[in-house]
C-alpha cells in the first residue's frame, strides 16, 4: 500500500507548488521519453524523483504545468510498477488501489468516479474532493506503466472545459516505450 501513497502524495506535493507557465493556449508537447504526447498550457517543468515502495524504488517521472490566471495545474505522472506488483495482478483491483491512495493522501473521497479505456488500456477517471479543493485525476494502466493526470487548482474546482482539453490530448505514442514491466510480465487483462 505505501506504493500508492507514495505516487499520489507526490502528485499532491507537485500539484500545491508555485511553478511558472507560459499562460498561451494548451500546446502539444511529447517527452523523448514516457510514450506518450499531450497538451499543456505552456512548457511543462520536467523532474524525476524516486519513491520507495516495500517492493522496492520506483522512479516518478513528472511534468508540471501552471496556469496562473486561473490558478490551475496540470500534471502527467508516469512510473513503471515493480514486476511482481503487477505479474497475475487484475488491472482494476490495482487501479481501486491507487484510486483509494489517492483520495486518502489528500484526506478526500472520489466523489465522481468512472472507469475508462486508453486504447484498449484500463483507466479511472475520478473527481476528489478533499484538502481545499476538487482534484480531476485520470489513471491509466499500460502494460505495468502507470499513467497519471491531474488537474487542480489553489481553491474550488478546475475548469471543467480546460481539464477537458487536457485529458482528451493525451495520447499514447504509436510506438510505445518498452518498459521494464512490460518486459518481464505478460500484458494485463482488461
Amino acid at each position: 500500500m505505501r506504493i500508492v501513497h507514495g505516487v499520489f502524495g507526490l502528485v499532491l506535493a507537485i500539484a500545491g507548488t508555485s511553478l511558472a507557465a507560459d499562460p498561451s493556449d494548451f500546446k502539444p508537447f511529447t517527452p523523448k521519453e514516457g510514450g506518450f504526447t499531450v497538451s499543456f498550457p505552456g512548457k511543462p517543468d520536467q523532474s524525476t524523483s524516486t519513491t520507495t515502495t516495500e517492493m522496492g524504488d520506483v522512479a516518478m517521472h513528472q511534468f508540471v504545468a501552471r496556469r496562473p490566471k486561473d490558478k490551475e495545474t496540470y500534471v502527467v505522472i508516469y512510473c513503471d510498477l515493480p514486476a511482481d506488483l503487477v505479474k497475475d495482478a487484475d488491472p482494476e483491483k490495482l487501479l481501486d488501489r491507487m484510486r483509494d491512495g489517492g483520495a486518502a493522501s489528500v484526506h478526500g473521497k472520489p466523489a465522481k468516479e468512472s472507469k475508462i479505456k486508453l486504447d484498449a488500456n484500463p483507466g479511472r477517471e475520478l473527481e476528489v474532493t478533499g484538502l481545499g479543493g476538487t482534484r480531476l485525476w485520470r489513471l491509466y494502466l499500460v502494460n505495468g506503466r502507470l499513467y497519471q493526470l491531474l488537474v487542480t487548482t489553489e481553491t474550488g474546482q478546475p475548469s471543467a472545459e480546460r481539464a477537458k482539453t487536457f485529458f482528451n490530448s493525451f495520447k499514447l505514442a504509436k510506438e510505445p516505450a518498452t518498459t521494464p514491466a512490460a518486459t518481464t510480465t505478460p500484458a494485463l487483462k482488461s
